[in-house]
């Protein structure tokens, strides 16, 4: 039985991803909370991985920040945060055999992004802001060791994801409580259904790639104003969609050749499946949303 660490469990990502490792028989999952193990602490994370010698660590962790979120973090903290917890985790890469982590398409600066990002671009630019810089250190540093994977994402969504702002489910919410969809700024993004994110996970798991980071998407940006309409024949409710600017200033996706080039050949989920699936769920649980917290 495969012993993994599942850091940062109780966010939108890992949580999902305890869930999924959960369910499978041949592994022993871990996921402490920060009494148990306090990532910003280097004692504490040293004692805690000698102890446990894991198999596979998966790093999800992250200083959150977002400013529609009431229990965001301070921003300022968020490139020292980020990369002390990443360090704190590598600098121990003896007490484990294979190391996991998230990036960011963040880590391209922002106002150079577009649809096609691949996986040498990352190596040429810079980007700024504290979020994409922290993540862009985490993979120059990678690249050092041959059992260290980072797993690019750009546009993650789910079950489990806030719906409070984040766009696929606020506006599935929306429309659960016949709320008008709206669209701030119409933009090209590239969305990733989060059990496509664990099946990927599990391969990388599972088998030994070629340690480096990996752009873990789907290779096809939609409009997000396609997304609204998805969700209203989803929601099969005559919800009015309101698209307040049309215009398309943000691209933002990339290739995924490399990832499949070692994993084969991957079906990704179809978005219009994703959304009723995420759509569903938020139905069934709709007694415990409340719309006042929705941002517009």
């Amino acid at each position: 039985m495969l012993k993994i660490l599942i850091t940062g469990a109780s966010g939108f990502i890992g949580g999902s991803l305890k869930k999924f490792f959960n369910d499978i028989d041949e592994f022993h999952v871990f996921s402490p909370n920060s009494k148990d193990l306090d990532l910003s602490k280097s004692s504490s994370v040293d004692r805690y991985l000698a102890k446990n010698k894991f198999d596979v660590i998966i790093h999800t962790a992250n200083h959150h920040y977002h400013p529609r979120d009431n229990e965001s973090k301070d921003l300022n903290l968020q490139l020292e945060k980020n990369i002390n917890m990443f360090f704190n985790i590598i600098r121990n890469f003896k007490s484990f055999k294979k190391l996991i982590h998230f990036g960011s398409g963040g880590e391209y600066p922002r106002e150079k992004w577009h649809e096609k990002i691949n996986e040498m671009d990352f190596l040429s630019e810079i980007p700024k802001d504290p979020y994409g810089l922290s993540k862009n250190i985490m993979n120059l540093f990678s690249q050092k060791y041959d059992n260290v994977y980072n797993l690019r994402l750009f546009g993650v969504f789910g079950e489990l994801d806030n719906w409070r702002y984040r766009f696929i489910p606020n506006i599935c919410v929306k429309a659960i409580f016949d709320k008008e969809l709206v669209v701030n700024q119409n933009a090209i993004f590239d969305f990733l259904y989060i059990k496509d994110l664990c099946n990927i996970t599990l391969k990388f798991v599972q088998n030994n790639y070629p340690g480096g980071d990996y752009n873990l998407c789907t290779a096809e940006a939609l409009e997000l104003k396609h997304i609204a309409n998805i969700v209203k024949e989803v929601s099969k409710k005559d919800v009015e969609i309101n698209i307040k600017n049309s215009d398309i200033q943000t691209k933002y996706g990339g290739t995924n050749k490399k990832l499949l080039d070692i994993v084969g050949k991957y079906n990704f989920t179809k978005i219009d499946i994703a959304i009723k699936n995420v759509y569903e769920y938020l139905s069934k649980n709709k007694n415990d949303i409340d719309i006042s917290e929705l941002s517009v």
